[in-house]
């Protein structure tokens, strides 16, 4: 199984236990969605994991001439995130989030790029609307909430939503299996 095929079964089914979730707790699910901006522990689990790949990054990363400064990026990166957790809390999970969408989107880009099906393409699209979703959620955090009272503002909407999360899991896992 190549890694194009992975990461079409993992969208696939991530968007299938959405699905099963807003099908089967719907209360839930948005009660979970209306406090997940302001979760303090959210935030500070998220803004973890997006620190800590960034300095993955950082640590691939040839510095050149500034190489003897490595180092300084780790305390930075420490004293950034101990400033983020006390000074930017607010709606911070949902900039972490945003965060994680767009260095997400590199090593998946990068998995698919020379894969010979043009089904791979399905999944660069995707990459790329959820970067460009990261960048506008660590700009303006607000959207998410206003994204989540506007999804489920009417019930046919709803119902499309989480409908259309369903058949793009689907579409998603068969391509993984059957097609890359």
């Amino acid at each position: 199984m190549t890694s194009a095929a992975i990461i079409a079964i993992c969208i696939g089914v991530g968007y299938l236990v959405y699905f099963g979730l807003a099908l089967l707790c719907r209360d839930a699910v948005r009660k979970f969605l209306d406090g997940f901006p302001r979760s303090s522990v959210a935030g500070k689990i998220f803004a973890a994991i997006a620190l800590a790949w960034f300095v993955y990054v950082l640590h691939e990363t040839n510095f050149g001439r500034f190489e003897q400064l490595r180092y300084l990026v780790y305390v930075i990166v420490a004293v950034g995130y101990y400033c983020l957790i006390k000074h930017l809390n607010e709606l911070l999970a949902v900039r972490a989030l945003g965060g994680i969408f767009i260095l997400a989107g590199a090593p998946i880009l990068d998995a698919i790029r020379w894969h010979e099906s043009s089904w791979r393409l399905c999944i660069t699209i995707l990459m790329y609307l959820l970067i460009v979703k990261g960048m506008v959620l660590v700009v303006s955090p607000y959207r998410f909430r206003h994204g989540v009272d506007w999804m489920y503002g009417v019930a046919m909407r709803e119902k499309v939503f989480t409908f259309s999360s369903g058949a793009l899991g689907a579409l998603f896992a068969i391509i993984g299996l059957i097609v890359l």
